[in-house]
């Protein structure tokens, strides 16, 4: 389940994270940015080739309500990399933080009514459409996060260890995108979607329980389900007595599934870019803009996807 680079060590596929199942594209999980590179030095390196890879997701999604702030925020930051001098580089950094909060700001009244909407609806087709738009919005949040703490890093890196707006914008978003995901798999305080694919697409269900922080597997997930399950007396028209056990699942439509695949895909999201903001608040970070290391994660992005 691993491939590597000489810097990309460990990057998982095929588990819903960005790049491989929601968008197609061979981007690393942002956690993986950061390296053990020489003399045991961790370091961040460059990644603005990996804003310039999701930009492109976005160019002509003109029907998503805030893209052109975000296309106007995403022009500005690509300006202000191109300058060398550090006053210069402050001053762009303190007018795009100031944009990008604006921004971060307008999305989450969005995200909160996507959120409500959505909580609310029991229409199949209606939460799909629903989730849809909130994708649209997570994933304009999320790239707009990753201009912020690009600019912020590639200024002082060592300032993340006070930071707590972007912390509490990554916090916000975790939140929105846990209720919906865990409204979509459950029913009956079951994680109910999860038995369905147990028994139905397994290999779902492994995408799903890697979320789940617990050391379990497909094979241990289904032994618990049977487990649980009551045994009843079975009349078999014979002499001997026998006993059986019913599986008994909720059956879910194409949209269901549809619901709670792209909710995935955006909790893997969320929780791959908190994984970032988190190291960099704890540890000690160098920033590395030098151009071998971007070349590499240049490279890395240009692969086929496995």
């Amino acid at each position: 389940m691993e491939k590597s680079t000489e810097l990309f060590v460990g990057l998982r596929k095929s588990n819903g994270q960005i790049g491989y199942l929601s968008e197609g594209l061979n981007i690393p999980e942002f956690f993986n940015l950061i390296c053990n590179k020489k003399q045991k030095v961790n370091i961040l390196i460059d990644f603005s080739a990996v804003i310039d890879k999701l930009y492109l997701l976005h160019e002509k999604q003109n029907k998503i309500i805030m893209i052109d702030e975000y296309k106007s925020l995403y022009s500005y930051w690509s300006d202000s990399i191109t300058y060398e001098d550090k006053s210069i580089k402050s001053q762009k950094q303190e007018k795009l933080s100031s944009s990008a909060n604006d921004l971060l700001t307008k999305l989450k009244n969005y995200l909160t009514t996507n959120e409500n909407e959505f909580s609310r609806e029991y229409d199949n087709n209606k939460k799909l459409k629903i989730v849809k738009e909130l994708a649209d919005n997570s994933n304009i949040f999320i790239d707009t996060l990753l201009c912020f703490i690009h600019s912020k890093a590639s200024i002082e890196i060592a300032s993340f260890k006070q930071d707590k707006i972007i912390t509490n914008y990554c916090d916000f978003l975790k939140q929105i995108i846990e209720k919906c995901y865990n409204h979509s798999i459950k029913d009956n305080y079951r994680d109910s979607i999860l038995d369905y694919f147990a028994f139905e697409d397994i290999s779902k269900l492994q995408e799903h329980l890697e979320l789940k922080e617990q050391n379990i597997n497909t094979d241990s997930y289904i032994l618990n389900y049977i487990k649980n399950l009551n045994p009843q007396d079975h009349d078999n028209n014979q002499n001997s007595q026998m006993r059986e056990i019913l599986i008994l699942y909720k059956k879910f439509d194409y949209n269901e599934i549809q619901v709670v695949g792209i909710l995935k895909d955006l909790m893997y999201k969320v929780k791959s870019i908190s994984s970032l903001i988190e190291k960099l608040k704890y540890n000690n970070f160098e920033w590395d803009s030098n151009d071998e290391s971007k070349k590499e994660l240049i490279s890395f992005m240009e692969k086929d996807i496995i």
